[in-house]
């Protein structure tokens, strides 16, 4: 790869020529119906022709790992768990760009198990009661590693074959590991309802409405509602065409200091073709941090295009767009960037291919 703005600078860019070897193993494994696992593993050695000191090299650094076990121990008793390591942004505020690896990204594990049961009460109710353990962890001192404890409880009520109910209950105590730092230590009640509508076998909707209470060790306790709609349509004159809107809120806790952050987030999806593939997914998201004076104002899109030209070739164009604003301090930043490509395929096992990218950053205050 040659990349002319190693350092994503806005001046005296330095360019390299950057070679990456990438051996993987994928494995799935299910020996029987109470267990099955699936894991990805890769190494990512990158080598930079001039800029030797951005070499990644290390083997307890350069992999990506994406585990996730599903077992089944007994009939009613499920446990989940998921291991996910790779390289990641640091914080939206910060400079970044697409295949862009060294400026300011970080390396994130987060390690979660799952343990669970499922109880029928009568041949329409069902209730869930389960416990969950987090654990995030950041390479370096520019991310929070944290962990955390949730337990948690689901009624399901199935009305009829298109509408079921549900009523959820979740209590989560959240951990930082700041040595002496104790003010974004927090327990959280989060209690709602939920429910979702088979309204054809094309058209589906489903809605949550719920509330969350934070109580802070050394904090002013923040009481807020939530609420999350969606609906999906299967459009039939045109197979293999969806469309897919969401609306909703999140809670989340930064990678920086700054603490937890609620998202409102609208998603919109439209995803065409079989051979011929078109996806276009636009979004608009608000982030309020919820202890500190900082919002963050999201607007993009995310275009993919994939196109036969041949038995043999094959045209894609990725693009994405985002305006961002920063508050308080009224910060825009304009991100965007297009990448078209070309995949050869030689033979049933092999496929050769080129492509470029092009990145651009503008802000303004």
């Amino acid at each position: 790869t040659y990349n002319d703005n190693v350092f994503l600078a806005d001046s005296g860019e330095e360019d390299d020529f950057i070679t990456t070897v990438s051996p993987a193993v994928n494995l799935e494994y299910a020996p029987n119906e109470s267990f099955d696992l699936t894991l990805d593993w890769g190494l990512n050695f990158r080598y930079y022709s001039d800029h030797k000191k951005l070499n990644d090299l290390d083997l307890d650094e350069i992999f990506d790992i994406d585990l996730k076990a599903h077992a089944r121990p007994s009939s009613r008793v499920y446990i989940d768990a998921t291991d996910t390591f790779k390289r990641v942004p640091i914080d939206v505020r910060r400079k970044t760009a697409e295949d862009n690896f060294s400026t300011n990204m970080t390396d994130k594990n987060i390690f979660t198990i799952n343990p669970y049961t499922v109880l029928p009460l009568t041949t329409t109710l069902t209730t869930t009661i389960g416990y969950k353990y987090n654990n995030t962890w950041y390479r370096g001192s520019d991310g929070m590693d944290s962990e955390s404890h949730s337990g948690y409880v689901t009624l399901n009520k199935r009305f009829t074959t298109k509408i079921n109910g549900e009523v959820k209950y979740d209590y989560l105590i959240y951990r930082p590991d700041t040595i002496g730092v104790t003010k974004d230590e927090y327990q959280r009640h989060q209690p709602s309802v939920a429910a979702t509508y088979q309204i054809r076998p094309e058209f589906s909707g489903n809605g949550e409405v719920g509330e969350a209470w934070f109580d802070y060790e050394n904090l002013d306790d923040v009481h807020t509602p939530f609420w999350n709609i969606g609906t999906t349509y299967k459009l039939k004159m045109a197979p293999d065409t969806s469309l897919t809107a969401k609306y909703g809120t999140s809670f989340h806790d930064a990678a920086t200091t700054d603490g937890v952050y609620k998202s409102r987030r609208l998603d919109l999806y439209f995803e065409s073709g079989k051979e011929f593939k078109i996806s276009i997914k636009p979004y608009h998201s608000v982030d309020k941090y919820l202890n500190t004076d900082r919002k963050d104002v999201l607007i993009g899109t995310v275009v993919d295009i994939s196109r036969p030209i041949s038995e043999r070739l094959t045209l894609k164009v990725n693009g994405t767009g985002e305006n961002q604003k920063f508050l308080p301090e009224d910060e825009k930043v304009s991100k965007y960037s297009i990448g078209p490509s070309l995949d050869y395929k030689v033979s049933k096992d092999i496929t050769t291919g080129i492509g470029y990218r092009y990145s651009g950053y503008k802000k303004s205050t």
